[in-house]
């Protein structure tokens, strides 16, 4: 019943919308690497999760993995059974529960080094995810694994970690300036 009340709301499943059309577009600027291209799909994700709540970072995540199985929307142009059987299906498939992770840690993000530090743990469960997947669905060496699906990736992450918790400080700055500029309107 929770749920109708939410999509009840008009401007959350526009936010959905909205949310899932990003990472789309994330997904599809990226940058190639040994094998596992380097997206802004995480950057997008940490973004949306800081800035809506989190019934509205979750769906929109769950709403970009449903449209994988019917449209090419990830950094391939692969979708449906054979995008869920490659082997960075397991980055992918983690989105949901980082974007609730990512909302919910929001209210501890005290200063722009506590949002970066937790935004690096985000994007590590992203990579623990696709290393757990590509060692149990295909026939590679842990090395060449933990190479290419780790240590390729994290210095992406760790820039994009960087990015999103800058943005959101700056976000954050304008919005309080707003806030400020408001209320002296107001007096």
């Amino acid at each position: 019943m929770q749920i109708l009340n939410y999509l009840r709301n008009r401007t959350d499943l526009l936010r959905i919308i909205m949310v899932c059309a990003l990472m789309i577009f994330g997904a599809k600027l990226s940058v190639p690497t040994f094998g596992i291209p380097v997206t802004f799909s995480t950057l997008f994700l940490c973004i949306s999760a800081m800035l809506t709540n989190t019934f509205v970072a979750t769906s929109g995540q769950i709403l970009y993995l449903l449209s994988g199985l019917f449209f090419p929307v990830f950094s391939s142009d692969s979708y449906g059974v054979e995008f869920y059987q490659s082997f960075t299906a397991g980055y992918v498939l983690i989105f949901p529960v980082v974007a609730y992770l990512v909302s919910k840690w929001t209210p501890l993000f005290k200063d722009w080094f506590t949002t970066a530090s937790y935004l690096v743990v985000a994007h590590s469960i992203v990579m623990a995810s696709g290393i757990i997947w590509w060692y149990f669905n295909k026939e590679v060496s842990i090395p060449k694994i933990i190479t290419q699906g780790f240590l390729v990736l994290m210095p992406g992450a760790l820039i994009k970690s960087v990015l999103a918790a800058f943005f959101y400080y700056v976000f954050q700055m304008v919005k309080k300036k707003k806030n400020l500029d408001e209320n002296k309107t107001e007096k």
